[in-house]
């Protein structure tokens, strides 16, 4: 007997009525940037060729889904829960998920481990993230959209740019690497601007050095 999940209830914001909505294009291709990474290096895990290139992929990959996991968790999750209790089921059901999706990432990243032995942690963590990043596309970011202001969003993400610290090249060139033209506009159009002319200038050819190396 399948027990269905309780259906969130959502309500507009009155404090956000006729406020610009925020964009969750970022949050779109975060997923599709961990998506297309773990599918690529659990292959590239698998053949032990570049070894320590696969590795420091596999770290930046991982340490990209921890943010993004802190950053729902820590910051994005509280507001909406507050705002919109009825999706409050689908918001515990996700953080639950993160505590096993951060024991595989931590697996697929152990170092004591060679290489072609953690593929198929690599690929039990994509198995797992699929669905899970499915639901919040599906539930989480409209509610985001329903409930944070745009103001408030903004300031999110410059929290989440200054998280990033060393790793912001790398997380802009996985970021944009996946993206569509129109969707590179999108989001490009929200960052800083001194951000945009760097990933321009260097960090997108960066980023594209990096996959050479990795991926062959």
């Amino acid at each position: 007997m399948t027990t269905e999940r309780p259906q969130p209830n959502p309500q507009p914001n009155p404090r956000r009525n006729a406020q610009p909505q925020p964009d969750d294009i970022g949050g779109i291709l975060i997923h599709r940037g961990l998506r297309e990474e773990l599918s690529r290096l659990a292959d590239a895990a698998e053949s032990g060729r570049r070894a320590e290139r696969v590795q420091e992929q596999i770290e930046l990959v991982i340490a990209v889904l921890h943010q993004h996991h802190h950053g729902e968790d820590e910051k994005l999750h509280p507001l909406v829960r507050d705002r919109e209790p009825s999706i409050g089921t689908i918001l515990d059901e996700l953080e639950k998920e993160h505590t096993l999706i951060q024991k595989l990432a931590d697996d697929a990243a152990d170092r004591t481990r060679p290489l072609p032995e953690r593929a198929p942690v690599i690929r039990e963590l994509l198995d797992v993230l699929r669905p899970h990043l499915a639901l919040e596309e599906a539930e989480v970011f409209p509610a985001i959209t329903r409930q944070i202001s745009q103001a408030e969003f903004e300031e999110f993400v410059k929290g989440e740019l200054k998280a990033a610290g060393p790793r912001l090249p790398a997380l802009f060139g996985m970021l944009l690497h996946y993206a569509l033209p129109g969707e590179r506009k999108r989001f490009l159009a929200d960052v800083p601007t001194l951000i945009a002319l760097l990933w321009r200038a260097f960090w997108r050819r960066g980023y594209e050095r990096r996959v050479a190396r990795v991926y062959g």
